[in-house]
């Protein structure tokens, strides 16, 4: 059982608006696997409303010490935490450390009484985090042999098992960063890590193929069919080929900021894949309560990171770099790397004009096309036919 202490004063106004990770956290506590417990308070709104949500906020006396995590606002002096006190966190925090315990000890649960199966629980994951796959998919399926080719349809599909993939290697990287450091979970991360990767850089090239065939490129050799631009070029003959037929997807994938977020990518799948292996160690601040398995990454990929990061690679986990060296912690670099390949395959899906390869099918063909994505952006869990939207997935 996952037990959570929040500290409700510092969480007073969330509380009351019903701010929507706050929102959640009480719907976790109907659960029965995770203990969620909000320290006492006087405010009688708050009061009223735990009374009709069943939820029952702590003495003083009845609080003891005993808990996995401490959720709290940033610059809360609660508990006299520090920043990097690792089990003191927000509510967005907490929910996603919910979600990827409780998926990894196979408990995937809708509502309290309400579970589904793994396959079904990434089915809802992938359309989540990739929702711009959904409508370029129905139109491939439908149009397949017709304005779109064979070799489209299977390029989709290869994506979108890679896709899923990445959902699954990141919970199981993540989940076992998140667990006691010491040998056995290091090697744990660090498998499920190289191989997450490497399903990045897949996708990457799965987008770079599909783009390939949708427009005609003419590019023979397999070599020249890729998103990424080569440090020592500044275009390619697969973007030279691709500016004729799409220039604002063409724009998109050569901005300095894209070119970034898939360049990072290939120095650490190339240590991973071809070079001496990525490092990792154990690393202890007592001061600040502080115990982490790390990885080093290459300074290449640090570079790139680092142009892209809103605080100097802290937001990626970096907490050691000197130039030389640079140590991350594997759950947030983890997160903060599915943020960024979900933007690349996000945004590059959007910038097609899928509507053209519709003129093919029938009236009919194309108002369940538009229904099923009406559907879908009405809720993914109502689209999988759940009725609603899980609390923590």
């Amino acid at each position: 059982m996952i037990k959570m202490l929040v500290h409700t004063s510092a969480l007073e106004q969330e509380i009351v608006s019903d701010e929507p990770y706050v929102k959640k956290l009480m719907e976790l506590a109907a659960f029965p696997f995770v203990k969620i417990v909000f320290t006492p308070t006087q405010n009688p709104q708050i009061i009223q409303l735990f009374n009709e949500k069943h939820i029952e906020a702590t003495s003083h006396q009845q609080l003891d010490t005993d808990f996995d995590y401490h959720i709290l606002k940033k610059d809360d002096n609660f508990l006299n935490c520090s920043r990097n006190n690792d089990t003191h966190i927000n509510p967005r925090t907490a929910i996603e450390i919910t979600r990827i315990l409780l998926v990894n000890l196979g408990l995937f649960y809708i509502k309290p009484n309400s579970p589904v199966n793994e396959g079904f629980y990434y089915q809802y994951r992938f359309k989540k985090i990739f929702p711009k796959y959904q409508f370029p998919w129905s139109v491939v399926v439908y149009t397949k042999g017709k304005s779109i080719s064979e070799s489209v349809y299977r390029q989709f599909d290869s994506l979108k098992h890679r896709l899923m993939f990445i959902c699954r290697s990141a919970d199981k990287a993540s989940f076992y960063a998140l667990k006691e450091p010491n040998n056995d979970t290091q090697d744990n991360t660090l498998y499920h890590f190289g191989y997450f990767i490497m399903l990045i850089t897949g996708a990457f090239d799965d987008l770079a193929w599909i783009i390939k065939h949708l427009y005609s490129l003419d590019l023979k050799d397999p070599r020249y069919i890729g998103i990424k631009i080569p440090n020592d070029k500044t275009s390619t003959n697969f973007y030279k080929k691709l500016i004729t037929n799409n220039k604002e997807l063409h724009d998109y994938l050569t901005d300095s900021a894209t070119q970034n977020i898939i360049k990072m990518m290939y120095p650490i799948r190339d240590t991973l894949q071809h070079r001496e292996f990525i490092g990792a160690s154990h690393l202890q601040h007592v001061q600040n309560n502080f115990s982490k398995n790390v990885f080093s990454i290459p300074m290449e990929a640090v570079k790139q990171i680092k142009a892209i990061s809103e605080g100097d690679g802290r937001d990626y986990g970096f907490v050691f770099n000197d130039n030389k060296s640079c140590l991350v912690e594997p759950h947030l670099f983890i997160t903060k790397i599915v943020e960024n390949c979900a933007q690349i395959i996000n945004n590059t899906l959007s910038l097609i004009n899928w509507d053209r390869y519709l003129e093919v099918l029938s009236e009919d063909e194309i108002k369940k096309i538009r229904t099923s994505q009406k559907r879908f952006e009405s809720g993914v869990g109502k689209s999988l036919g759940w009725g609603s939207e899980p609390i923590c997935f």
